[in-house]
């Protein structure tokens, strides 16, 4: 038998469209600030929503600013009830019970990294 050099390298998932934004979110929020409480802060730190939002449709403003802004990142919400569904019933690491991906993202427990791997894992659910 023949060795096969890409035997054990890890097959990456093909990516649907809402994943590969969910996963362009996590880049943005590796290079940028996160925060919690608004879609994006004073200091342009973003949320695990505001992040989804700005790689949707390119620029984010606070929720006390525009608060329509949601109705209108269709792909957003598509992302967000992905992410919703994962941190609620699909990972154990982050099962927690809370009702909407906002509340999880705004725990002042949470921590950057963890809305980074969600939104990686989330992404590649379908």
């Amino acid at each position: 038998m023949l060795w096969d050099p890409n035997k054990d390298k890890p097959v990456e998932p093909i990516l649907d469209e809402i994943g590969q934004i969910m996963m362009l979110a996590a880049d943005y929020l590796e290079t940028h600030r996160w925060g919690q409480g608004d879609f994006v802060l004073a200091n342009g730190a973003v949320c695990l929503m505001g992040a989804l939002i700005k790689v949707e449709v390119g620029k984010v403003y606070s929720y006390k600013k525009d608060d329509e802004q949601e109705s209108y990142c269709f792909r957003t919400n598509l992302a967000i009830d992905r992410v919703g569904n994962y941190i609620n019933k699909g990972s154990t690491k982050y099962s927690s019970g809370y009702k909407k991906p906002s509340d999880w993202n705004d725990d002042p427990k949470r921590k950057k990294s963890e809305v980074i791997a969600a939104l990686r894992e989330a992404a590649k659910l379908k």
